[in-house]
């Protein structure tokens, strides 16, 4: 978890021999080197030249492969796979290698068994869809079923992949407000999402309006109602002088 060891890891050359031991048939061998793999992988400054290693091919392999109902895979090793996807789709730079090779096989893990690995997917496609480039790639594969789904509650549905799978649909969002003739309800119809997704979609949409026409009356009525302070304080001068005892004028005419 230390950048600096995780960068004298790579250099030592380890990186190879982990890849090796992501084909192994020891299952906790398996393991130790996906995890090792997501802990390298956080680094941004690792990941051009793990990629270039070949760090893709051995975790689309594996990922693949999880996705046949009848494999026998570790899901917890699939898991740390999904995350190496995840933190190497938080660079732009990376994602053309992503969107070629492996989009596919996330956008299928939204019928895998396993929730966490479903999950996992998510967060990587919420990292592809912020950068526009990809935008219309991940519609037309069929990712946006699955990021609306996971846009609202649900019983598989933790806080971090809502807020991963929304942060998705802001993304796709731009897609829809800088097409002339599209929005986002046309595209999710384009790609067969069913009408219980869609109508979820819809009802953020409004909520989302309503939110922000609520937040601007309020801030509307506060500008409206903010007092003036230096009328207000000129009032109270005056007001003091206005009102002052006669007491005290009979004192500074004396004086005079």
């Amino acid at each position: 978890a230390n950048i600096e060891y995780g960068d004298m890891i790579l250099r030592a050359g380890a990186q190879p021999h982990l890849l090796t031991l992501m084909r192994s048939e020891d299952e906790l061998c398996q393991r130790m080197s996906a995890m090792a793999l997501a802990t390298l992988s956080s680094n941004i400054r690792n990941q051009g030249k793990m990629l270039h290693e070949g760090l893709l091919e051995p975790i689309k392999a594996l990922c693949e492969s999880a996705l046949d109902p009848k494999a026998m895979t570790d899901a917890e090793t699939v898991r740390y796979a999904l995350l190496v996807l995840s933190n190497v789709a938080v660079s732009h730079a990376n994602h053309e290698m992503l969107m070629e090779e492996i989009l596919g096989t996330l956008s299928n893990f939204s019928k895998h068994r396993d929730i966490k690995c479903r999950q996992h997917a998510v967060f990587a496609l919420g990292n592809l869809c912020a950068n526009h480039d990809n935008l219309e790639r991940i519609v037309a594969g069929g990712c946006l079923k699955t990021i609306i789904t996971y846009a609202f509650p649900s019983t598989d549905t933790s806080v971090n992949v809502q807020f991963q799978a929304v942060a998705g649909l802001r993304g796709l969002a731009t897609l829809a407000s800088s097409t002339a003739a599209s929005s986002l309800s046309s595209f999710a119809r384009s790609t067969s999402v069913d009408a219980s997704a869609l109508s979820k979609l819809n009802s953020w949409r409004l909520l989302k309006l309503i939110k922000i026409k609520s937040a601007r009356s309020r801030l509307y009525r506060s500008q409206i109602l903010q007092v003036n302070t230096r009328w207000k304080a000129l009032a109270e001068i005056y007001t003091m002088h206005s009102f002052a005892p006669l007491s005290n004028l009979k004192i500074f005419v004396k004086n005079c």
